[in-house]
């Protein structure tokens, strides 16, 4: 209970320093604080959630996973997910379980879980005086700082009050500071710096006075017009003559080829394929064969653990049954009854106590042999796993090796019918090859002539172009900022929005 209240207070300190936080993160911020001990039933918060707690102790241990390292990063991630405005509130409230436990008990705490190490600072027992003098020395921080922000309220005016009686000099007579009149805000082009600006605080400026200034050239209005390309030679330049390749069904060639390079592609990767499944079925048999060497290596310590606690409370209920035999023994007259009915309960406790260990010791028993069948069926999946996985290589390599071959005969066949159609269309292609020459004479002619009159007509919208080029007068770009109101400068801002720098000016006008 004092672990508990101390949990609680702690909690609280942090919640009311942390301010703000509204009634629901204050009662999950006290939930955390209790969480770390849910591994175990003998616990406040275990108590509520007996089976999972008791699972959690026979699996993994009081004081181990639940007050790590990892699971304050768990509950932060969480929390940043649920209540990005409290995480830290709520993370701090769980840590703060744990850096308490590293002060109490004489054990200590498994900080870096899975690591089997155990960590503590002061060791103090549970049941000492320390955790007592730690309690009474956090409540009364509890209630002042749950006090200060109602106390400051109310200690704020005679405070003032007492400084002003105590250095009547130090209070001066406030004085009016003048307040803007107006605010000028322009826009500077693109391209221009703040340094344009010319005014600054505390500068008296006036009507038409230049606030900014800059140079920029000058924009033309249309671009230089390009130069036309030279005349081209009259003479008739005969093109190369490009005929097509005589007619010829090489449908069937190019599907076999495509057949075969698709055959090839698909077997290079189907065998990457295979070869990755059989790697991660490797992978997954190790991971569970490692899986359950770990978790028979941990039962042990576990099971040594309950064994010792039961053994425990097997001697703490003969010791109640040796005072009860003793207190008969010394008991005399009406009494006799009182200490025989004492000794009938101490003699069913111990038999009850002797049954649970026995019932623990079995259960024990049948966990281990679960365990171990578990590993000895990962062991021989993993060594069965090469087998069957060389069985699947070579299934694979019989399949594409007939696939392969099925494609190279299909190409064969269309080469060997190309090959006797090829000499039947050759007579046809020199007519073809004459004809296509004489047209490209004739073209070659007509198309001399085109290019003289395009020629012409160029340098003409060159001429016409380069006139309106020269004829063209810009207008002058702005290239300063002059003032509409007069008064002093109280403050200069610059903004950029969208890329534009806007200035922005405060001017006093009194």
């Amino acid at each position: 209970m004092i672990q508990a209240a101390l949990h609680l207070t702690i909690a609280a300190i942090i919640c009311l320093l942390a301010g703000g936080a509204p009634p629901s993160i204050f009662l999950v911020s006290l939930t955390l604080a209790l969480l770390p001990d849910a591994d175990t039933p003998k616990s406040i918060i275990g108590s509520l959630m007996r089976p999972v707690s008791a699972w959690l102790e026979r699996r993994v241990g009081h004081r181990t996973g639940t007050h790590s390292a990892i699971a304050v990063a768990a509950v932060a991630a969480l929390a940043y997910l649920v209540a990005p405005a409290w995480w830290a509130l709520l993370a701090g409230c769980y840590a703060s379980h744990i850096a308490l436990d590293l002060l109490i008990g004489r054990q200590g705490v498994q900080l870096l879980w899975p690591a089997p190490e155990w960590l503590t600072i002061a060791g103090w027992r549970d049941d000492g005086a320390a955790p007592r003098r730690l309690l009474i020395a956090l409540l009364p921080l509890l209630l002042f700082v749950a006090v200060w922000p109602q106390l400051g309220i109310a200690l704020d005016q005679p405070l003032r009050a007492a400084a002003a009686a105590a250095n009547p000099i130090a209070t001066t007579v406030p004085t009016r500071t003048p307040q803007p009149g107006m605010s000028v805000s322009f826009e500077l082009p693109p391209g221009v710096p703040f340094s344009a600006v010319t005014v600054h605080a505390d500068d008296v400026i006036a009507e038409g006075q230049i606030l900014a200034r800059w140079d920029l050239p000058n924009a033309t209005p249309w671009p230089t017009p390009t130069t036309p390309r030279g005349e081209p030679s009259p003479t008739p330049v005969s093109p190369a003559v490009v005929v097509p390749p005589p007619p010829s069904d090489r449908s069937a060639l190019v599907l076999g080829l495509a057949e075969l390079s698709a055959a090839q592609r698909t077997q290079v990767a189907e065998r990457e394929e295979l070869r990755l499944r059989h790697e991660r079925e490797q992978g997954e048999a190790r991971r569970r064969r490692d899986q359950a060497a770990i978790e028979l290596a941990q039962l042990q310590p576990l099971h040594e653990r309950e064994q010792a606690e039961a053994q425990l409370s097997v001697d703490t209920v003969a010791q109640d049954f040796a005072a009860a035999q003793a207190a008969l023994s010394a008991t005399e007259g009406d009494g006799i009854p009182q200490a025989e009915e004492h000794l009938r309960r101490a003699q069913a406790a111990i038999a009850e106590a002797l049954n649970a260990q026995t019932r623990m010791r079995t259960e024990q028993g049948v966990e281990r042999e679960q365990l171990e069948l578990a590993l000895s069926q990962t062991q021989g999946d993993l060594d069965a796993l090469p087998g069957r996985q060389d069985a699947e290589r070579g299934a694979l390599a019989s399949r594409s090796a007939a696939e392969l071959a099925r494609a190279q005969g299909r190409v064969d066949a269309a080469r060997s019918a190309l090959d006797t159609d090829a000499a039947r269309a050759e007579d046809s292609y020199g007519r073809a090859q004459a004809t296509a020459q004489a047209q490209a004479r004739a073209t070659s002619t007509a198309a001399a002539t085109g290019w003289q009159e395009l020629h012409a007509a160029q340098v003409g919208a060159h001429a016409t172009a380069s006139a309106a080029t020269a004829a063209a007068l810009p207008t002058p770009a702005p290239s300063q900022i002059i003032s509409w109101v007069a008064g002093r400068v109280i403050r200069v801002k610059a903004e950029q929005v969208d890329g534009q720098l806007i200035v922005s000016l405060e001017i006093a006008t009194e």
